[in-house]
């Protein structure tokens, strides 16, 4: 008598955006202090998500292309740059204060809370927009 195993097998689900997939390994960088208001669903995504460091991290911590719009401002209704993302259309050379903004807050809230898990990608991204004409 043959004893057979169901093997269960479970669909592992690409959560990046289908647009950003090919962008999925780009560096990101969230502003550390998590500007939202408190106990709001949107706090609560970006407080998840503000320390990964690419596209598909952010994605596996449940943050939603969206939420890429509103914290770049590539919608332009916000003045504050709250997510940095090494992909050229999320970089204008006319918003480099705001990047350089994020990129000191950053500094500055690692000193205080001694969180160097991110300092690389701070690193890189100031570099990155340093370099933008």
């Amino acid at each position: 008598m043959k004893i057979e195993k169901k093997v269960n097998l479970k669909n592992i689900e690409n959560k990046v955006s289908l647009s950003l997939r090919e962008y999925e390994n780009k560096k990101i960088l969230f502003r550390l202090f998590n500007t939202k208001k408190n106990k709001s669903k949107s706090f609560a995504i970006y407080e998840k998500a503000k320390n990964s460091t690419t596209i598909k991290e952010a994605f596996n911590n449940d943050y939603r292309k969206i939420d890429i719009e509103y914290d770049t401002t590539k919608n332009n209704r916000f003045k504050k740059v709250n997510l940095l993302v090494d992909i050229n259309s999320y970089l204008d050379k006319n918003k480099k204060d705001l990047y350089l903004d994020l990129i000191n807050s950053n500094k500055s809230f690692i000193k205080e809370n001694n969180n160097k898990d991110i300092l690389e990608n701070i690193s890189y991204f100031e570099k990155r927009i340093n370099e933008l004409k």
